[in-house]
């Protein structure tokens, strides 16, 4: 971590997923892939940032590839 200014970066880690879901009319879409991420903590460890990165792979044969940042501040 930096003391100035304030950055800490704890984990490092990957996430698998599977999504699946059904509508009223029969149909099915599903999903599947991975993402990376990251937790960074700053403001003395109060607030916690947690950007990810990930691929998923659709139903119609589609590579999907996304990005977020998500912050936590406890409150």
């Amino acid at each position: 971590g930096l003391w100035n200014p304030n950055i800490y970066v704890e984990d490092l880690f990957w996430n698998g997923f599977v999504d699946y879901a059904w509508a009223d009319g029969g149909a099915s879409y599903y999903s599947v892939g991975v993402e990376l991420l990251l937790e960074v903590k700053t403001g003395f460890g109060f607030i916690q940032v947690l950007p990810k990165v990930g691929a998923c792979l659709k139903k119609s044969g589609t590579l999907a590839v996304f990005f977020g940042i998500y912050p936590q501040i406890p409150l």
